[in-house]
């Protein structure tokens, strides 16, 4: 049996909670990304009630004291950003679940900044190979015009998988004029 959508009443109370207000708004994209829906118009009456009732305590807890305040736009950006390793996003999803919280968007600014903290003690995932820069493949096309570095460079692409000197990375690229240079 197929559920019954939102009632007009919902969404337009779901719309006035999140007018002028980033912290609702982020929890309820948040929400509708949980739900796998892309508009508050595809939920259902039970899921607008509980997004409704995550938005009031929100909104309650931005009356109380400053440690009850929302995660900061910064934060939430920093968390995202620190989520560059399997042990990083494995500490993320334990401290959501401890703190029974569904998404890093419902966390409280003291809840946020100790994640912070937990994840940046965490070691770092390997930052992303940076590509071959055009002064390294100039280089390698000048050594490519003496002795026999051609064939020693197809070795090498073929060694690293590569078809062309312009699919390496710029660590292999050094690699490569090393060789080329002997």
């Amino acid at each position: 049996m197929a559920s019954s959508g939102a009632t007009k009443s919902q969404l337009s109370y779901i719309e006035k909670l999140c007018s002028d207000n980033p912290s609702r708004k982020k929890m309820l994209q948040n929400f509708l990304k949980d739900q796998e829906v892309t508009d508050v118009s595809e939920l259902t009456v039970r899921d607008a009630s509980i997004i409704i009732e995550k938005l009031k305590k929100l909104e309650e807890s931005n009356k109380g004291s400053r440690n009850d305040m929302p995660i900061s736009g910064k934060q939430l950006q920093l968390i995202d950003k620190l989520q560059d390793s399997e042990p990083r996003k494995a500490e993320t999803a334990r401290y959501l679940r401890e703190n029974h919280v569904a998404s890093v968007g419902e966390l409280s600014l003291n809840q946020a900044s100790a994640l912070i903290d937990a994840l940046l003690k965490l070691p770092r995932g390997k930052p992303s190979e940076s590509p071959v820069s055009r002064k390294q493949i100039r280089f390698i096309q000048s050594l490519l015009k003496t002795g026999d570095n051609e064939s020693i460079s197809k070795s090498f692409l073929r060694d690293v998988r590569k078809k062309i000197i312009e699919e390496l990375t710029s660590k292999e690229a050094s690699e490569l004029i090393d060789m080329l240079k002997k």
